[in-house]
Formats: C-alpha cells, structure tokens, sequence
C-alpha cells in the first residue's frame, strides 16, 4: 500500500528529528540512542523489500515518531524544536504595548547631569537600553531565527503557541513586523551576518561585562561622595539621658 501524504509528513518529521540529534560532539547518551535508534529504523524501512515486513516497519516508524515529538519538550537542552526561542512568547508580548517610550527608566533622563548621581544615573539607563538589546539580540538572533523558522514545514505538528512563534519568525524575516523587539533584531543583524556566530555571542558578552563594570564605577563614585558629604553633616541626634 502506498503511504499516505501524512504518513510521508511524519517520515520527513522524523528524518528531521535524526539530523536534529546528529551531532558528533555532543555525549548525551540519550540523545545518542534515539538518533541511532530512529536512524536505523529509517534505514530498514528504505531497505526492506518484504511487503509484509515494510508495512510492519512503517508502523513501527510512525509510532516511534510521533512518540518522539508528543515528548519533543524533553528532549536535551539545545535540541528541542523552538527551545532556544520558548520563553520569548511572553517578551514578544510585553513589547506589544504601543506606548514603546513607556520604560521607567527613560523617565529619569532629566535627572541625568554632571554631578556623581546623574553620572551613575545615565551610566545605569545606558547599561540597562544596552543590556536589554544584547540580551535580545542574542536569544533571538537572525541565525536561530532561520534555524527555527524551518519548523514551519511541520506547523500543522506544533501546538498554538508554537505556530504562534513560527510566524511571528516569518513575519520579522520576511519584514512583516514592527515593533521595538524587531528594531532591536534588524539593528544587529549586520553583526548576524559579517561574523561567526561564536564570535558574535563573544563579543556580545564582553559588551554585557563592559556595560556592568561602568556602571559599577560611578556607583562607587556616586558612593564616595555621599559618604564624604556625610562626613562634613554634623550628628544631631540627641544624646541619651544618662
């Protein structure tokens, strides 16, 4: 009998599923039998030339499939379908609100001067912008973005809010889409594009610690002055009754 085209979506699943595990350097001994285990399987049925040995073998395959993705959310860290993309659902909808210049912390751009607390002021609302961008860029990078984008060939699979994100993904590639999260991805695309991933991640980091350290100067700064000032401000608390 000749499979049918949703028995032909679920071996092309599980085909992906197999490339999805296969990765040499990686040790897991679990996701290494399923890999081995699924592979094999896949290989007999393409192999097998008994009619009544290939019917058995496809069932087996589509069961060992579809039990493989209802537990897809077990799956090792970094090798789960949208994984590296699950909790930005509820980012995605914090930057929804269209009032984007909504952030406390832009408020507080009058207060900054030159004085030590409007420095670590403006260090601290500089650290936190730039924070926020690098944290974005990196969990929702234009490569994972395309990496998870190919679950779309499997989007009637996924549940509500795994479609959901998979076309959210579509509408940023394709330029469907704006707000702030989206200007954040495009504005670092160019870095997506020119270098390594491993460099870009590198150097995003280096930016992060850079970013936390200025701000922990003029904290110390801000810091040094007050306790100076405390100095000079006479104690005028009462003295006990003997």
């Amino acid at each position: 009998m000749e499979p049918s085209k949703h028995y032909q979506e679920i071996l092309q699943l599980g085909k992906k599923i197999v490339k999805l595990f296969d990765d040499p350097g990686d040790n897991d001994i679990t996701l290494n039998w399923m890999s081995n285990y699924l592979a094999e399987l896949l290989l007999k049925l393409e192999k097998e030339g008994d009619a009544a040995e290939k019917e058995r073998l496809q069932k087996e395959v589509f069961d060992t499939i579809i039990q493989l993705w209802q537990n897809r959310k077990h799956f090792p860290p970094g090798h789960v379908p949208l994984g590296s993309m699950s909790n930005l659902l509820d980012v995605l909808r914090s930057f929804d609100d269209s009032d984007q210049d909504s952030y406390y912390w832009r408020r507080m751009r009058p207060f900054e001067n030159s004085a030590s607390w409007g420095e670590y002021l403006r260090a601290l609302r500089n650290s936190i912008e730039q924070s926020l961008e690098l944290t974005v860029s990196l969990v929702a990078s234009l490569d994972i973005l395309r990496k998870e984008q190919e679950w779309k060939e499997h989007i009637e699979l996924l549940e509500e809010d795994e479609k959901k994100l998979v076309n959210w993904i579509d509408s940023v590639i394709d330029g469907g889409q704006s707000n702030e999260i989206v200007r954040i991805i495009v504005k670092h695309k160019g870095l997506d594009e020119s270098e390594g991933e491993k460099s870009r991640i590198e150097k995003a980091f280096k930016k992060l610690r850079e970013l936390h350290e200025e701000q922990g100067k003029r904290l110390d700064s801000f810091e040094k002055v007050y306790l100076a000032r405390s100095i000079l401000v006479p104690n005028k608390r009462r003295k006990k009754k003997s």
